[in-house]
């Protein structure tokens, strides 16, 4: 695997937006999810840039040494992407979101069908439920409080809500992500401003609205986003396919990511 540090910005709209560009060929935009950063996508960006294409890989408000800013919604989210794919000239232009970063996709595709030349949306869902919108609420308070929280227990907690029991029982597997989870530092302005994005999502409606060709990913053990609520938005979206990939949960594209190149690579040379 190789690692991409050099961090490009371009300014949209006077926000600053950090990306990583590799390759060449044709464009592939990446959207991580909440308290990603676009480092989460290293395996992505080798399988695709080896079979050809050009990928970005995009930092949300507050990470990559971008300030957060004032508060924002989703519609505020695909705005900078929209404009970082027109300051780079991208469009059209393939976008894979995962999580809030398909949450993006799906707004600026319903929007800016002009931008998005396909999606490929994973882990998503297309109406915030009762039991997302609490956990995102809860967690925005805990973070703007600025208590201490024991950094083992916060691995943890992450660890249950991201992988999938298979992963959990491995304990040379999670003893690594747990090491990994507990180094981590995320802004805590930044995190709750990005759960603070999602409490009240319902694009149902508009989803019927987006023409791109788009793949619709689930995993199998994702407690976030059930393959059920995944399939919503699969249903929404006219022409849409559908996949589930076995024996992961919510972060999939780390925990099967030879998986998951195998279905984005297949897509989109379709």
């Amino acid at each position: 695997m190789r690692y991409y540090t050099t961090m490009n910005t371009v300014t949209v709209h006077g926000v600053a937006v950090p990306y990583r560009d590799c390759g060449s060929g044709d464009p592939v935009l990446l959207i991580a999810g909440a308290g990603a950063s676009s480092s989460t996508w290293q395996a992505q960006i080798d399988a695709l840039t080896a079979v050809g294409y050009r990928v970005v890989a995009i930092e949300h408000r507050g990470f990559g040494g971008s300030p957060v800013g004032n508060p924002y919604k989703l519609a505020d989210l695909a705005g900078d992407v929209g404009g970082v794919i027109e300051e780079l000239d991208l469009q059209p232009c393939r976008i894979i979101g995962m999580s809030l970063g398909a949450l993006v996709a799906q707004e600026l595709a319903s929007k800016r069908p002009e931008l998005v030349h396909s999606l490929v949306l994973m882990a998503t869902w297309a109406r915030t439920g009762y039991f997302r919108a609490t956990l995102a609420r809860a967690t925005a308070r805990q973070l703007q409080s600025g208590a201490e929280i024991d950094p083992e227990y916060v691995a943890a907690q992450l660890a249950v809500q991201m992988f999938s029991p298979c992963t959990l029982a491995d304990d040379d597997q999670i003893r690594d992500w747990l090491d990994l989870f507990t180094t981590l530092r995320v802004a805590g302005d930044s995190l709750a401003a990005q759960n603070e994005a999602t409490i009240d999502v319902d694009q149902r409606a508009q989803l019927r609205d987006i023409a791109s060709p788009t793949l619709v990913v689930a995993f199998a053990d994702d407690v976030l986003c059930p393959p059920s609520v995944v399939r919503e938005v699969a249903d929404a979206v006219p022409g849409s396919r559908f996949v589930q990939i076995e024996q992961c949960g919510h972060l999939g594209v780390l925990e099967r990511p030879d998986a998951v190149n195998d279905v984005l690579v297949n897509f989109f040379a379709r």
